[in-house]
């Protein structure tokens, strides 16, 4: 299936070159609009994969404005324009297009701008899957888990970490501080680096960072009610104390009654 590319010019013998050129390499072109709103509404109407777009458009939007303003999820977008100073460039940036080509360029340039840029969102969308696949068996830890980069700065964190106040983006040391675990800060970096033992936390060390995991299951004291005997998991939140036995420690339950049980509630039934 060809991609689809929305072109986004105002002047029509380039859209019309920019629409030969692209079909000649086996592209389906998904419209030629010659204004910001118009490509707003043309991406919410058809799929697109990539928009090639103008920044200097007449009208309401100029081309940058127009594509921090495209529906999710927004499409790759190449900018084109003939003014390739720095504050033109600042401002591109701001809406991290996947290219950008200065008028006057080669059929040869736009190939390989349009191909890369279809590659890098192809890339992206991978990518982002993988890390939803990845935070999903996250979530399923009943822990806290901190995803770090070698830098030991938060790139993820699980559902229990966050709803405890740990966000991505942050030092090892602020996400600790925000779990109230701050104390923990000498002995994680000492097992990160192989100096010393994991106790009371596991790392797990990968070739792009580290995975921090809380509080070994095992060694954490369980907290009961002691009015209803209710036990508190790793989230902080009551449960029946046979779920937090089975999702904490593994544990297999089996359910009997106990002599002082059956003497006490079933008497008849034990004479």
């Amino acid at each position: 299936m060809s991609h689809r590319i929305l072109i986004v010019e105002d002047e029509a013998l380039i859209a019309a070159d920019l629409a030969d050129a692209l079909s000649e390499q086996g592209y389906a072109i998904a419209g030629i609009v010659g204004t910001g709103n118009e490509a707003i509404d043309a991406v919410a109407k058809t799929p697109v994969d990539l928009v090639l777009l103008d920044i200097n458009l007449r009208g309401e939007l100029d081309g940058i404005q127009a594509a921090s303003s495209l529906p999710e999820p927004r499409p790759p977008v190449v900018f084109l324009t003939a003014h390739g100073d720095d504050g033109t460039l600042r401002r591109a940036e701001s809406v991290e297009p996947a290219g950008y080509l200065v008028k006057p360029f080669e059929e040869r340039t736009l190939y390989a701008t349009v191909r890369m840029a279809l590659y890098r969102s192809r890339a992206e969308r991978e990518r982002k899957a993988r890390l939803a696949m990845v935070s999903s068996a996250l979530d399923r830890i009943d822990r806290a888990v901190l995803a770090l980069d070698p830098d030991h700065i938060v790139q993820l964190t699980n559902a229990v970490a966050s709803k405890a106040g740990a966000r991505s983006g942050v030092p090892l040391v602020d996400a600790l501080r925000a779990l109230g675990r701050e104390d923990l800060l000498p002995r994680v970096a000492a097992s990160m680096a192989g100096e010393a033992e994991a106790s009371g936390f596991e790392v797990v060390t990968t070739e792009h960072g580290c995975i921090v995991i809380l509080g070994n299951a095992a060694e954490a004291p369980l907290c009961l009610c002691a009015w209803c005997h209710k036990a508190r998991d790793d989230a902080g939140d009551w449960q029946e104390v046979e779920s937090v036995l089975r999702s904490r420690y593994a544990l297999e339950l089996t359910h009997g009654i106990c002599k002082t049980c059956v003497e006490t509630h079933f008497s008849d039934f034990a004479d």
